[in-house]
């Protein structure tokens, strides 16, 4: 597949490796003022350390001895890796 440039006034920000907790508030950061008519439309390519995240449509307790840490999201869905 062959690379290709990004359609006019999409911004693709690479921000290599950082916290899921920054990256996650970056994301909505960018939501909002998207959403309020602000900002430009954004890519964001970025790598974080493992976690897993629970939606809120999650039931139960995950298991207790889960080796990466655990987050609330606000999306819909059960607990993913």
């Amino acid at each position: 597949m062959s690379a290709s440039a990004p359609p006019a006034g999409l911004l693709v920000r690479d921000l290599g490796r950082m916290g899921y907790d920054k990256a996650w508030a970056l994301q909505r950061v960018l939501a909002a003022e998207r959403a309020e008519g602000r900002g430009t439309d954004t890519l964001l390519l970025v790598e974080h350390e493992p976690v897993y995240t629970r939606g809120t449509s999650s039931r139960g307790d995950p298991a207790p001895a889960l080796p990466h840490p655990l987050r609330d999201v606000e999306r819909g869905g059960q607990t993913t890796y």
